[in-house]
């Protein structure tokens, strides 16, 4: 739950900042609507995964190979970009995703924006030792 609260308070602390900024958080979280705070943002809920070892996943809800899964990650997301069209994009801890999942998007990203802003929100330990 770490990971969808400090992401939801980033997107709460930037529309306190910024008047006007609308947010759409992109996220496989199941909670992501019952801990919202803020109303000025919306949400594209993703398949659900879940990490069966370091680097190991598997699909959480559907009966499908994880492979499946994560194209259908991959497209949802592309196509949120592609809709939305974001200027700042913050990811939370992978860089591209899950099995690099986002890296068709930050590609479709820099090519359609000038000066794309894509942002890694860090925490001080991942995982593990």
């Amino acid at each position: 739950m770490g990971n969808i609260r400090r992401s939801l308070k980033v997107c709460d602390q930037l529309s306190q900042e910024i008047p006007h900024l609308s947010s759409l958080l992109v996220t496989s979280s199941t909670l992501v609507d019952v801990l919202r705070r803020t109303a000025r943002f919306d949400f594209v809920k993703l398949p659900s995964v879940h990490r069966r070892t370091r680097n190991q996943y598997v699909a959480k809800y559907l009966l499908s190979p994880y492979r499946d899964v994560r194209r259908l990650r991959e497209q949802l997301i592309l196509a949120a970009f592609r809709r939305y069209s974001p200027h700042l994009v913050l990811v939370d801890k992978m860089p591209l995703g899950l099995g690099d999942e986002l890296l068709p998007s930050l590609t479709w990203l820099k090519s359609a924006r000038p000066k794309p802003r894509p942002v890694v929100c860090l925490r001080d330990i991942l995982d593990d030792a």
